[in-house]
């Protein structure tokens, strides 16, 4: 059985995607670039922007590519 995600939950990876669509934007990037640019699959990118489900250490390098600190992948 696949565990549903809480509102809570939701609402916060929302904001997550939000933060890195927005950073994309700032920086004039497609996700195919940033994914070819920072060795994540363009679907990943998409994920995390959707709002889905993905691990702690994506983020990660994610932030990294970005070159921000990690607390600022979770700023709501």
């Amino acid at each position: 059985m696949k565990k549903e995600i809480s509102k809570e939950n939701k609402r916060r990876l929302e904001a997550i995607a939000s933060n890195f669509r927005e950073l994309r934007f700032s920086y004039g990037l497609t996700q195919a670039e940033v994914g070819e640019n920072g060795n994540l699959h363009q679907n990943t990118i998409a994920r995390i922007e959707n709002a889905k489900n993905v691990t702690l250490t994506t983020l990660f390098d994610l932030a990294d590519y970005y070159q921000i600190p990690t607390h600022q992948i979770f700023d709501e």
